[in-house]
């Protein structure tokens, strides 16, 4: 479990836009995710498909697959608590009370 960078356009401004998000792989597959399913990167992920990530300064594109599956979420979420024990505890307080999403990234 780590954070990436990614990089999105916006899906009104056509701007392009880099956040850092939490990652982390399960069963061989990159997932990414928010507590907040109305953050602006998440909607420009939904509205594009796509995505790109950094890494070592250079990009690689990504198909983004929006998962409505509580198990995985639940482990995707253990992850996190057992890699960042900390980190976890205070990632609730960044929730808008808004629903998490996870994002399949192929």
């Amino acid at each position: 479990m780590s954070t990436v960078t990614l990089r999105h356009r916006g899906r009104k401004s056509g701007e392009v836009y880099e956040v850092q998000v939490w990652a982390a792989t399960l069963g061989g597959t990159l997932y990414v995710a928010s507590l907040d399913d109305s953050r602006n990167w998440v909607r420009n992920l939904r509205a594009a498909g796509s995505v790109g990530l950094l890494e070592a300064e250079k990009e690689r594109s990504y198909t983004v697959t929006e998962e409505d599956d509580e198990a995985l979420m639940l482990r995707f979420r253990r992850q996190t608590r057992r890699d960042h024990p900390f980190v976890a505890r205070l990632l609730p307080l960044f929730s808008r009370g808004s629903r998490p999403v996870l994002f399949k990234l192929t």
